[in-house]
């Protein structure tokens, strides 16, 4: 905006010399500018910082907490969550069809999870910090469970759910999934008990995580009771056992580095139609028990062309 037309080419002027803009709704007369007393003072435009940092995109709607956002949203709905120097101290409850991203800078809005990154932590008193619900998806933030809570968890029949990105630094149990479907990529879990547990599920990758279980005394990653799992191009750390896979059929394990736990770097019983192909198992007490006294049909699980060094 400008009083006159600038000298240099590609500048443009909106109205005329005497009305800059086409249309007054108002007129006013007797108006004083006040002089310039210090730099950046006088005829200006100035847009200041926004204290609310959750908007739900394509709406100009901006909300005071991620809760107050998804109060309001609907199926197909992605809520934009901005960094900040305190974190967001408040479980969250997603609703079908909803996206919730982190990573995005409070004024611009562009997005980077590194440069901004958006911390959620479990308040005190409750158990679960995130909640997923059918084709519900979270991407970009950390979490903070505390000592003994649950970062992410699912159960009734979720669908679709997507879980990427994420970092969880601090949780009892890192990601809990009962019944669902979907896809978890991409994250980094550091938990007390379990990074992973996966019960009664299908159709379910889990696929580029770095997964760590601080626990001596219980499996890493638990997945149990569940078809068409594909796990692939995990790097599993520590653990009593790194993974544990009881009940599991018509399923894909491959492409996934597991070192250094406790005892077994895999315990599996009951075992149909699995592929474990192509994985590092390295620097462990034990390399693989595969345990038939539960059941499991032996003969169709494929234990090809792994890499068993130090165990």
């Amino acid at each position: 905006l400008y009083k006159t037309p600038l000298s240099f080419s590609g500048s443009h002027a909106f109205g005329t010399q005497e009305q800059l803009f086409q249309t007054q709704l108002n007129t006013h007369t007797n108006i004083a500018i006040q002089a310039n007393d210090h730099p950046n003072d006088g005829d200006m435009i100035l847009l200041n910082a926004a204290d609310t940092h959750v908007t739900i995109a394509h709406t100009g709607d901006y909300f005071p907490s991620i809760s107050a956002a998804l109060a309001v949203a609907v199926s197909g709905n992605r809520i934009l969550v901005a960094g900040n120097a305190t974190g967001y101290t408040e479980r969250i409850v997603i609703p079908a069809g909803v996206r919730v991203e982190g990573g995005y800078n409070p004024i611009t809005w562009e997005r980077h999870l590194d440069r901004f990154p958006t911390r959620l932590i479990l308040p005190s008193g409750q158990s679960r910090l995130v909640e997923l619900n059918t084709n519900s998806h979270i991407d970009g933030f950390v979490l903070d469970a505390g000592a003994i809570g649950t970062a992410i968890y699912a159960a009734t029949t979720c669908n679709g759910i997507s879980i990427t990105n994420m970092a969880v630094s601090i949780a009892g149990t890192g990601i809990n999934l009962t019944a669902c479907s979907g896809s978890i990529i991409q994250n980094a879990v550091t938990a007390n008990t379990q990074s992973i547990v996966i019960d009664q599920s299908n159709d379910l990758l889990i696929a580029r995580n770095r997964l760590r279980s601080t626990s001596t005394t219980i499996a890493n990653v638990s997945l149990t009771t569940s078809d068409a799992i594909t796990f692939a191009n995990n790097i599993l750390f520590n653990g009593n056992v790194g993974l544990r896979s009881h009940t599991l059929d018509n399923s894909f394990i491959q492409h996934n580095i597991i070192t250094q736990t406790e005892t077994q770097a895999c315990l599996f019983t009951r075992l149909n139609n699995v592929v474990f192909f192509n994985n590092v198992v390295a620097a462990n007490d034990t390399g693989l028990v595969y345990d038939t006294s539960l059941g499991g049909d032996f003969g169709i699980t494929h234990i090809n062309s792994n890499y068993f060094i130090n165990n």
